[in-house]
């Protein structure tokens, strides 16, 4: 009976473990929706002057830009330099966009726990023929 009792308790005591473990983690998961870890993402804001024919940036797909109200936003999740060329009806300009790794961002007792944040520099360019590349344009 003394052994029934000891392999008991310590099933029970493993189960038990287990469950907290799984209700701490999410049930296995990462870190993401338990955490509600942001996108890791940069964003920089191109703030046009003018109307433009066309926006590229990196033929390598690194970054992407989307047009919206006057402005582009160049992103991407990966650290590097994003080059973005805006043609406008007095001509071309370009600058470069440089994304870094920032800070870890924890999740819970896990300091690296969201991955790291992309940080986007600078964060905010003007372009066109009234700043022609203000603030890291060519």
């Amino acid at each position: 009976m003394n052994g029934w009792l000891t392999r008991g308790c310590s099933l029970g005591l493993v189960t038990a473990v287990l469950a907290a473990l799984a209700a701490c983690n999410g049930g296995g998961g990462g870190g993401g929706a338990e955490c509600n870890c942001p996108d890791n993402v940069g964003v920089a804001t191109i703030e046009l002057c003018g109307a433009i024919g066309s926006a590229v940036a990196d033929p390598d797909g690194a970054c992407s830009v989307q047009q919206a109200s006057g402005r582009l936003y160049v992103q991407s999740d990966v650290a590097g330099t994003c080059h973005v060329e805006v043609t406008f009806a007095t001509g071309t300009v370009s600058t470069d966009i440089v994304m870094t790794t920032g800070s870890w961002l924890s999740c819970g007792s896990d300091p690296h726990g969201c991955g790291q944040a992309i940080v986007a520099t600078p964060s905010t360019v003007m372009l066109g023929p009234c700043g022609e590349a203000d603030a890291g344009g060519e």
